[in-house]
């Protein structure tokens, strides 16, 4: 369901199904790094939530705004092989 909702939003931005989620550099890191998520490029997808996590507005939202940016970059590693990172993500 994710997917399809993905790729609706995509035609309707009038990209192609085939665009890097590169070409959103305008957007904040979390929307990339979803985005990348989504097209299961999950070394990209650790690098955005990385920048996510040092950005100063989500940094003063506090900890509840980080968990879900952690919870989706413990996946990205889960998915990529590298359980113990997917678990220090989470701590």
């Amino acid at each position: 369901m994710k997917r399809l909702i993905s790729i609706a939003i995509a035609i309707f931005r009038g990209g192609s199904l085939l665009a890097s989620p590169s070409s959103h550099a305008a957007e904040d890191p979390v929307v990339i790094a979803l985005d990348y998520l989504d097209f299961m490029n999950y070394e990209k997808a650790i690098e955005y939530f990385d920048k996510a996590l040092k950005d100063p507005i989500l940094l003063g939202a506090g900890k509840s705004g980080q968990k879900g940016i952690r919870v989706q970059q413990a996946f990205a590693y889960y998915r990529r092989g590298l359980f113990e990172e997917a678990v220090d993500a989470l701590k």
